[in-house]
């Protein structure tokens, strides 16, 4: 196996930056809250697609709710008669 997309380290102060404790940086990417936990601590390697998008929204300058408001907007409503 290679070296993980990022050091427990790193993915620390990623998630702190865009605002995520890592709890709640485990459900948000779709997994467990005791999944972010074990990617913090080292226990497990944070998937490549999770460092991957973390490093995006720094870039961008995107918080957890910026990115659901654009890629899950609210469902539209239906014309009225």
């Amino acid at each position: 196996m290679g070296s993980p997309a990022v050091t427990p380290t790193e993915f620390r102060k990623a998630i702190a930056a865009v605002g995520l404790s890592q709890e709640k940086a485990g459900v948000w990417f779709g997994r467990s809250r005791r999944t972010g936990q074990r990617w913090a601590s080292g226990e497990y390697d944070v998937p490549d697609y999770v460092a991957r998008f973390l490093r995006f929204m720094i870039w961008a300058h995107l918080t957890p709710a910026e990115v659901d408001r654009r890629f899950h907007p609210s469902p539209i409503a239906s014309p009225s008669e």
